[in-house]
């Protein structure tokens, strides 16, 4: 998600230029059906009076900015919020009542649903999925996915990674202090 730094005259002066060409290119294609020339000369005065205006005065943007920067962050909390209901009751409510390929049987009286493991053989030590044994590692996380994916029979999985790489872009992470992910640290 883009929220912008704290205001500075340099970035005001930027924001102002894409602003202005953002308002223009869309008034210009709103206003099309007016004629070439209607819509020209409606995309040329934001364009360029908004940019020409903030270069001047770096403070007379400051407003836009701040509306920009409160609008994002709003934005990305209805995003989230959205994409995480698509992601529950869509993907992951349809695969639940399509049904698992785990095992879930209920245990006699006194006994537990605890399995014992076997040792691994020596050759899958490298491999970081006990079923991958048998192929190359692929590199990469997104590799590393969809080999468990398509071992374990569970390629529904796949159809998440895009709607996890919608839920990064719509971060909104306002503390400069700390990176993103410090508490790994600690």
């Amino acid at each position: 998600m883009i929220i912008l730094p704290l205001a500075r005259p340099g970035y005001l002066r930027s924001f102002s230029i894409a602003l202005g060409l953002l308002v223009g290119l869309l008034l210009g294609a709103l206003t099309y059906s007016l004629g070439p020339e209607t819509s020209f000369a409606f995309a040329a005065v934001p364009a360029v009076g908004l940019p020409s205006v903030s270069l001047l005065w770096p403070g007379s943007i400051s407003f836009q900015y701040k509306l920009w920067n409160t609008t994002a962050i709003y934005f990305a909390r209805f995003a989230r919020f959205f994409i995480t209901g698509i992601c529950f009751y869509v993907i992951l409510f349809a695969v639940g009542r399509a049904g698992t390929s785990m095992k879930l049987v209920q245990p006699a009286p006194g006994q537990s649903l605890w399995l014992p493991k076997n040792t691994l053989s020596l050759e899958t030590y490298p491999y970081e999925f006990a079923a991958c044994g048998k192929e190359p590692p692929e590199t990469g996380w997104l590799g590393r996915y969809w080999s468990w994916a398509k071992t374990s029979g569970q390629l529904w999985a796949f159809c998440l990674v895009p709607l996890l790489a919608m839920l990064a872009a719509v971060e909104v992470y306002r503390d400069e202090r700390f990176p993103a992910g410090v508490y790994t640290l600690f």
